[in-house]
């Protein structure tokens, strides 16, 4: 059986030194694998790309990295869960519910909690990384420099 070989782009006829001596291991370590096609899948995302938004005039920068991505989808659920509960009947229901939730805090202690006391605690710790964020993007834009002392809890929300 003939061997080929890929020279510039065309098709070649191996000599039989050359066959002998293929390293089919070697030939085979440099083919892509599954892993590779995931590395410059994560790069691609990290890297992210411009988007267009109805109503904004020109395209949006966004990286794909992961807080980005935990920003946007904090944004977007607390979008979500304030359209919810500005319909009343959603709201009266989601307050009737049981607490069936089991949540464990930063304390290390579980808490029993309502779904309407669950979303209330997203909308919470949403407003408070938006106010993190806030502050910061004071502190950077800040006309006079950042201040020395930009780690002391006065520049933070509590």
């Amino acid at each position: 059986m003939d061997q080929y070989k890929m020279v510039n782009g065309k098709r070649s006829l191996m000599t039989p030194a050359e066959v002998a001596a293929f390293d089919v291991s070697t030939a085979e370590e440099r083919l892509p694998k599954p892993k590779d096609v995931n590395r410059e899948r994560d790069k691609r995302i990290i890297e992210g790309s411009e988007f267009s938004v109805e109503g904004v005039d020109e395209p949006i920068p966004v990286s794909g990295d992961l807080q980005t991505m935990i920003n946007h989808l904090g944004l977007s659920v607390g979008i979500i869960i304030e359209t919810l509960l500005s319909d009343p009947a959603i709201k009266s229901a989601l307050q009737d519910a049981p607490a069936t939730i089991q949540y464990r805090c930063n304390d290390n202690m579980i808490r029993l909690v309502t779904p309407y006391q669950m979303l209330m605690l997203q909308l919470a710790g949403g407003q408070f990384v938006g106010g993190v964020f806030g502050k910061s993007w004071d502190l950077k834009d800040n006309p006079s420099g950042i201040p020395a002392d930009y780690a002391e809890d006065q520049h933070w929300p509590a």
